[in-house]
C-alpha cells in the first residue's frame, strides 16, 4: 500500500520505529509510569470524581513519550505543520503529541493481526492520549482542586445519562470512548487509510469527546453548589457568571459561530442554503419558505448597504442561541444533530414568556428588517419569518464554523 504524507513523517521522524511485537509493553510501561509518578494519578484512574486530583502530564512526560521513539519534537512539529491539511492555529488537530498517539494506532491497525492483542495495544495507546487531553482540560477548567465533598456530591446528582456515572471511574471513561478507536470501532478505517485530513478529524473528535464530558461535569459542579458557594468558588472553577451559573467555553463557542456566520453573510452562494429552509419547514408548522428565503438573500446581497443592521442581527441572534443551547445542556459539535438544534431554539423563539435582553433585541430589529426585505406587513408573516431567521443564522454559523483548538 502506498504511504501516505503523514506516514511518511512519522518514519522519517522516527530514530526507533514501532515493533508489533513491543509496542503493547512499551505503551503499557510508559502509562504505569505516568500513574505511579504521582499519587494523585493513581487515585484519579479509579475515581469518580472530578476536579479532586492534581493531573499534569508535563513537558518531561512528554519528552520521555518521545524518546521511546526517538524523536526530535520540535523537528516532528515543523515537518507536521509543512502538511496541507495540518493548520498549526489548531492547537489540538496539530498537536504534534496527539498526532504520534494517532500513528501508534495505525501502525497497531496494519500490523497486528490478532484483535485481541491489537484492542489491546489502541487500549493502552489511548490511555495515553486520554490523559494528555484530561491534564490539559484540569489546567483550563480548574485553577485550585475541588473540594472532596463537593465532588462527592456532584457524582451522587449525575444522572444515568452521565458516562462516568454509567462506568463507574475515568478509567471506564476512557475505556468507553476508546472503543471508537479499536477494532471495528467508527474510526478505525480512518486509522487505517491514514490521510492527514481524516486523522486530524478523529483527533479533534475525540479530544472533544472527553472536553464535553468535562464541561458537563463542570456544569453540574455548579449546579450542586449555592450561589454564595459559587461566588466564593471562583478561584477554584475556571468559568463563571454573576448568577454562579456555568459558562464553561461560552465566550469562545460564541466568537467561533458569530466569525463563521460573519465570514459568510456577504456571499448569497454560501449564506443561502435550501436545504436548511427545507429541514426548518418539515419541522416548523407554518413556515413562510418564500419570505425566509427573500430575508436571507436580501441579507446577503445588501450586506455592505445596510451593514451595522445586520452585523448587530447576526452577532445577537448568534449569542441569544448559544445561552439557550447551553442552559438546555446541548453542548458543540452541533454539525451532527441540526434537526435537534432546530426543534430546541423553535420553542425558544416562539415562546411568549422568554424575557432575556438578546431574544427581544432581535425581534425588535429583525421586524424591521423583514418588512424592508419583503415589503410585507402582516403581523403573523413578520413574526414567523423573525423566529425562523433567527434559527437559521445559527445553522448557517454550524455549517460554516471550523473545529475549535
Amino acid at each position: 500500500m502506498r504511504k501516505t504524507e503523514l506516514e511518511k513523517v512519522f518514519e522519517s521522524n522516527m530514530g526507533i520505529k514501532p515493533d508489533s511485537k513491543t509496542l503493547y509493553k512499551k505503551m503499557r510501561n510508559f502509562f504505569l509510569y505516568w500513574l505511579y509518578r504521582s499519587k494523585d494519578h493513581l487515585d484519579f484512574i479509579s475515581s469518580n470524581l472530578i476536579g479532586v486530583h492534581t493531573i499534569k502530564f508535563t513537558e518531561d512526560d512528554a519528552q520521555r513519550f518521545y524518546l521511546i521513539f526517538d524523536i526530535d519534537q520540535e523537528k516532528l512539529k515543523k515537518d507536521l505543520h509543512k502538511l496541507h491539511d495540518i493548520n498549526p492555529a489548531f492547537n489540538v488537530a496539530s498537536n504534534p503529541r496527539y498526532h504520534l498517539i494517532m500513528y501508534l494506532m495505525h501502525f497497531t491497525h496494519t500490523h497486528i493481526k490478532n484483535v485481541e492483542e491489537k484492542d489491546k495495544t489502541i487500549m493502552e495507546t489511548f490511555y495515553i492520549f486520554s490523559v494528555m487531553v484530561y491534564s490539559s482540560l484540569m489546567t483550563r477548567y480548574f485553577s485550585h482542586n475541588l473540594d472532596k465533598d463537593i465532588a462527592l456530591t456532584v457524582y451522587e446528582k449525575l444522572p444515568r445519562r452521565f458516562i462516568l456515572k454509567r462506568e463507574g471511574s475515568w478509567k471506564g471513561v476512557f475505556e468507553y470512548f476508546g472503543q471508537y478507536v479499536t477494532h471495528k470501532g467508527l474510526h478505525e478505517k480512518a486509522l487505517i487509510k491514514y490521510n492527514t485530513k481524516d486523522v486530524t478529524l478523529v483527533i479533534t473528535d475525540m479530544q472533544g469527546k472527553i472536553r464535553s464530558t468535562v464541561k458537563e461535569l463542570t456544569r453540574m459542579v455548579y449546579m450542586v453548589m449555592d450561589i454564595n458557594t459559587a461566588r466564593e468558588s471562583r478561584s477554584v472553577l475556571g468559568h463563571d457568571d454573576e448568577q454562579g451559573e456555568i459558562m464553561v467555553d461560552i465566550v469562545s463557542d460564541t466568537k467561533q459561530y458569530h466569525n463563521a456566520v460573519l465570514n459568510t453573510v456577504y456571499k448569497p452562494r454560501e449564506f443561502f442554503y435550501e436545504d436548511y429552509i427545507t429541514i426548518m419547514k418539515n419541522i416548523y408548522p407554518n413556515l413562510y419558505p418564500k419570505e425566509l428565503k427573500q430575508t436571507v438573500l436580501f441579507m446577503s446581497e445588501n450586506y455592505t448597504k445596510h451593514k451595522r443592521t445586520i452585523d448587530s442581527l447576526l452577532e445577537t441572534a448568534v449569542n441569544a442561541n448559544i445561552h439557550y443551547l447551553y442552559k438546555s445542556e446541548l453542548y458543540p459539535p452541533y454539525d451532527k444533530s441540526i434537526i435537534d438544534v432546530v426543534k430546541f431554539l423553535r420553542g425558544y423563539w416562539i415562546s411568549s414568556t422568554v424575557q432575556d435582553k438578546e431574544n427581544k433585541k432581535f425581534k425588535k430589529e429583525a421586524a424591521d428588517f423583514v418588512r424592508l426585505a419583503t415589503n410585507k406587513k402582516t403581523k403573523r408573516v413578520i413574526v414567523t419569518v423573525v423566529t425562523s431567521l433567527a434559527i437559521y443564522i445559527m445553522l448557517i454559523a454550524i455549517k460554516y464554523s471550523k473545529p475549535r483548538s
